[in-house]
């Protein structure tokens, strides 16, 4: 999870399901994160950009 260029956490899915929560400091109303999921072989997927409420 990126905050522009900066790397706020990241996790490696640990459950058959795929499910997964990565814990991050508080960010302000507005902020806009991007997320996105890579597998073992280094595919990556679109990024995902979610605006904090």
């Amino acid at each position: 999870m990126y905050r522009g260029s900066t790397k706020l956490g990241q996790l490696v899915a640990s459950s058959s399901s795929g499910s997964y929560s990565v814990k991050i400091a508080r960010q302000k109303k507005g902020t806009r994160l991007n997320v996105y999921a890579k597998d073992k072989a280094g595919n990556k997927s679109r990024t995902k950009t979610i605006k904090v409420q």
